[in-house]
């Protein structure tokens, strides 16, 4: 396993994370083997959205100290943020987070967290309270929007789709890039595989998406198998250029075909996923 700076923070995490988003519903037994197959691959990134903390809270037991846990909240107020926090601590059975990663919905969902009484008020008590260490933002759907809110706080962390796909839909990291390196915010890639419209190319687009100014790449899965063969992707080298003319020649085929649903426009509310 690599393992990266995130941002400027002096944190070091690996460069490819694992993400429960997928692990609704899925049976305590499943997700602790895909927890130590992911520790026993390098993992120490682990993103949890609300919808799995409940049952990635039941897998965690003593591995909690290994893994840089960052929970995903969509508060607006600081009322709804300490709520949400006490219930994601709560559901995750630890006393802190690493980072707490606000989901944007719109523009004056950011305003809102923005403004006296908004989410980031509770968010800076609970950092002084040393309940979260790092403070991060993640958009999915709107790079303009992402760097407004870059533009406007100092988080830690930023997290945002980075794909080949991607590169077809008017990509994130050019717009994002000099706002990353002012912020020194650590960018932290989702949706490597396009929501898994690219998964025969899984190899590819991870090294594709490593070959990026990133901290680490969070690959969704609630499988072991995948976990060892995200990690073996590493061992695979830097793309050559012909492997990227054909990855690149595959995802603009998929792009004219549909565009994938978390960048339609007027679909600003992105959760829960579908």
């Amino acid at each position: 396993m690599e393992y990266r700076e995130l941002g400027g923070s002096g944190i070091r995490v690996s460069a490819l994370g694992l993400g429960t988003a997928g692990w609704a519903g899925l049976p305590v037994w499943q997700g602790r083997e895909v927890l130590a197959a992911a520790l026993s691959a390098g993992f120490t990134y682990l993103e949890v959205p609300p919808e799995t903390r409940e049952v990635v809270g039941k897998c965690l037991r003593h591995w909690r100290d290994r893994l840089f846990l960052v929970s995903r909240l969509r508060a607006a107020t600081a009322a709804e943020l300490r709520a949400e926090l006490d219930q994601a601590l709560n559901q995750l059975k630890t006393e802190w987070l690493d980072a707490a990663v606000l989901e944007l919905r719109d523009a004056a969902h950011l305003t809102r967290i923005l403004e006296a009484g908004g989410a980031l008020a509770a968010l800076e008590e609970a950092v002084a309270g040393e309940r979260i260490r790092l403070l991060g933002v993640a958009c999915h759907h709107d790079p303009a929007l992402m760097r407004r809110a870059l533009l406007s706080y100092p988080f830690a962390i930023a997290q945002f789709p980075v794909s080949p796909l991607e590169e077809c839909l008017g990509p994130f990291l050019p717009l994002l890039e000099g706002a990353l390196r002012w912020r020194r915010a650590g960018a932290v890639a989702v949706k490597a595989l396009g929501q898994g419209r690219l998964a025969g190319y899984a190899s590819q687009c991870l090294r594709w998406v490593l070959a990026a100014p990133v901290s680490c790449v969070v690959v969704g899965t609630r499988d072991a198998g995948e976990v060892v063969d995200a990690a073996r992707a590493l061992s695979d080298g830097v793309l050559c250029p012909a492997e990227r003319e054909a990855l690149a020649a595959v995802a603009e085929r998929l792009a004219e075909v549909a565009v994938p649903w978390w960048r339609l426009p007027g679909h600003p509310w992105l959760w829960p996923e579908p």
